[in-house]
């Protein structure tokens, strides 16, 4: 990079830094949300590819007119809408470094490794996975992550049967069945059908009256898939629904795959962190780990509050863990020979998470 160019990168550096402190400090007076004028969504869709490149300074003055007046909302501290979270100062303040550096963290010694693995390991102790064999991925959300786990589940469940489905594949096999409650997120069903499961492998479960996976219905229908020649593989709980935040009674869908040799996955995305909560760890909330983690293998997919700041709504969180609780997995589940797991390139969001999570610390309130 040249010095001319690096010059002009620190001039529009800190145009960039007003413009978004500046959206920040106002955002409470604005609407939560708005919607877009015709002339402004015409001109972020059609605009033509311009010959010749523009300079940064003219790329901030097309945001500040024509992106910032028409956000989300998720930034609002009246925004209840959707889990997207709002941003965090220290998250703001390191993804433009991300950026500079750029690494991929597919391999390689380098400080992004070190970095997604450390905050891996601070997920894994927040939620009480011991470390090892407690391990884990960050992905771009909740899709990806559920993706992983029931790669991870699928893979384990066809060695335990004797055969490597990564090489295989699964024709001819018996059909594998999953099983989540009717409040459960859409996600699980579209990694089944990536995943070659199929949406009818998705065994939907009643809930009981607090909209918690029916433990009697889910035994119920085990066994009658078992009769029917499917191969029961994973229990997919939900620490939190979208719909009403229910808990899945997890303690018990713990001894029920444990019992049964199935994976226990839970959807942390809306209340994993609760565990950090006395008042919610200590009653519904406990997830199946620490001394109970060698019962049922799985794993557990929270959001941690990246990039997120303190708001009058509780902040969301979009980091994903999943926790390894069988040391008998590396290999079936596709994960390192050490069951270290293989970093995945998802690599500029990594630092911010770090950032933002030093920020807030373990209570979660950043320090000025």
């Amino acid at each position: 990079m040249t010095e001319d160019i690096t010059g002009d990168l620190r001039r529009a550096a800190r145009l960039a830094a007003d413009l978004a402190a500046g959206h920040l400090a106002g955002i409470g007076a604005r609407p939560v949300w708005q919607p877009m004028t015709d002339s402004a969504r015409a001109w972020l869709r059609d605009q033509p590819l311009p010959d010749r490149g523009r300079p940064l300074d003219a790329l901030l003055a097309d945001i500040e007119a024509h992106v910032l007046p028409y956000p989300m909302g998720n930034g609002h501290p009246r925004f209840f809408g959707w889990v997207n979270s709002p941003p965090a100062a220290a998250g703001v303040l390191v993804e433009p470094i991300a950026a500079a550096m750029n690494p991929s963290c597919a391999g390689g010694d380098h400080a992004a490794v070190a970095l997604e693995r450390c905050v891996v390991r601070w997920l894994a102790g927040l939620l009480g996975y011991p470390d090892p064999p407690g391990g884990g991925l960050l992905t771009s959300g909740a899709s990806l992550a559920t993706i992983a786990s029931l790669a991870a589940a699928r893979n384990r469940a066809a060695a335990r049967d004797g055969w490597d489905v990564r090489a295989d594949g699964l024709a001819g096999r018996p059909p594998l069945a999953a099983y989540v409650s009717a409040e459960g997120h859409s996600c699980v069903r579209k990694a089944a059908e990536l995943l070659g499961i199929g949406a009818r492998g998705v065994r939907v479960v009643p809930v009981d009256e607090e909209f918690r996976m029916d433990l009697g219905a889910l035994r119920a229908a085990l066994a009658r898939d078992r009769a029917d020649g499917l191969r029961p593989f994973c229990i997919a709980a939900t620490a939190g629904t979208v719909n009403s935040g229910a808990i899945d009674p997890l303690d018990q869908l713990a001894d029920i795959a444990a019992e049964q040799d199935l994976w226990l996955h839970v959807d942390g995305a809306y209340g994993a962190l609760g565990v950090l909560d006395p008042a919610i760890g200590a009653g519904r909330l406990r997830l199946p780990a620490g001394p109970r983690a060698g019962r049922a293998p799985g794993g557990v997919q929270p959001r941690a509050a990246v990039p997120a700041r303190r708001s009058r709504r509780r902040p969301r969180m979009v980091l994903r863990v999943r926790a390894r609780a069988d040391p008998a997995v590396p290999r079936a589940a596709g994960l390192g020979d050490h069951g270290s797991p293989r970093p995945v390139r998802r690599h500029r969001p990594r630092r911010a998470r770090r950032r933002a999570r030093r920020h807030a610390g373990r209570d979660g309130r950043p320090r000025r």
